[in-house]
């Protein structure tokens, strides 16, 4: 019989984040971190110039990478809950626009990679269709702006650089390894280093410098114990960061989608366009399907131990 096991982490420079990984009885968090870790690095990156789009599918993470040009290059990357490419599938790669579209079958470009070129100009709508893995379904994917988007490199890091010089954070997060594996937790950040999270229904936990608290429960004892330093806010991004692109503008917003190379994972993210603060962050990675919705900064935030 399979569970779900909640770790309360630290990804990458003390980004707090939950991490969901669906195991057997008999399986370990380590072993799981160790598998994640040697099947990412079968995965290939995409090419640098390309768009990259990504979403849940059930327990898949699947991804695109799209080339600008005539014809436009399309690749879809398909990954598993433990980190594996998935071979031996069935791919059909479409773009279209409102008018025509166009579809060919994916040929294989290495673990869990599918490739074909398509003679449509100016997309407005992509989808990967994906047999062999259960039940067919198609991924559709969110509609770009103006083609070809422009870079959103320097966009993100000067968002990179907002975020961390502020003083408290408030988020909310949503976070699922699949159907039926899905937990809804708030967030606090204050600096210099402390966290606060709860998760509807379940665990709470205070970090404050060297100390935390945890409890399994609204209601239940705290348990102290020693902590590292976490450094706050830290975004839920790293900084090595690759093929960031402008997805859509408004004179308010601006949308973005990129890579994260530390964490193997694909993001969107709308922010203010005045303050480079986000507004909605998503990101789909191997069993970590996350949404997050940024409620407060600066205010409505303070971090104290438990009563």
């Amino acid at each position: 019989m399979r569970r779900l096991l909640m770790l309360i982490a630290v990804l990458g420079a003390a980004a707090p984040l939950v991490l969901l990984a669906v195991q057997d009885d008999e399986g370990s968090p380590a072993a799981s971190a160790a598998a994640h870790e040697h099947h990412a690095a079968q995965v290939g990156l995409p090419p640098q110039r390309a768009v990259v789009l990504a979403r849940e599918s059930r327990e898949l993470a699947v991804a695109l990478a799209i080339e600008p040009g005539m014809p436009l290059r399309l690749t879809a990357t398909i990954i598993n809950g433990q980190g594996a490419g998935v071979d031996d599938l069935d791919v059909e790669l479409i773009a279209g626009t409102a008018a025509s579209g166009a579809s060919n079958r994916g040929q294989t470009c290495g673990r869990g990679c599918y490739t074909a070129s398509l003679p449509v100009r100016a997309p407005t709508r992509f989808a990967v269709n994906i047999a062999g893995a259960g039940p067919v379904r198609s991924v559709a994917f969110p509609q770009p702006g103006r083609w070809a988007p422009t870079s959103g490199t320097a966009f993100l890091a000067r968002a990179t650089r907002a975020f961390r010089s502020l003083r408290t954070v408030l988020y909310t997060e949503r976070l699922s390894s699949g159907p039926g594996h899905t937990i809804f937790t708030t967030w606090k950040l204050e600096a210099p280093n402390s966290v606060e999270y709860a998760i509807l229904g379940g665990a709470d936990g205070i970090v404050i410098g060297r100390t935390r608290w945890d409890r399994l429960r609204a209601g239940a004892p705290w348990e102290e114990s020693t902590s590292t330093l976490l450094p706050q806010p830290i975004p839920s991004w790293s900084v090595r960061i690759a093929n960031a692109y402008v997805l859509h503008r408004t004179p308010s917003r601006v949308t973005i989608s990129w890579l994260d190379r530390d964490r193997r994972a694909w993001f969107t993210g709308t922010f203010d366009r005045a303050t480079a603060r986000p507004i909605e962050v998503r990101m789909t990675g191997p069993a970590h399907f996350m949404r997050q919705r940024y409620r407060a900064f600066n205010h409505g935030v303070r971090i104290v131990p438990p009563t």
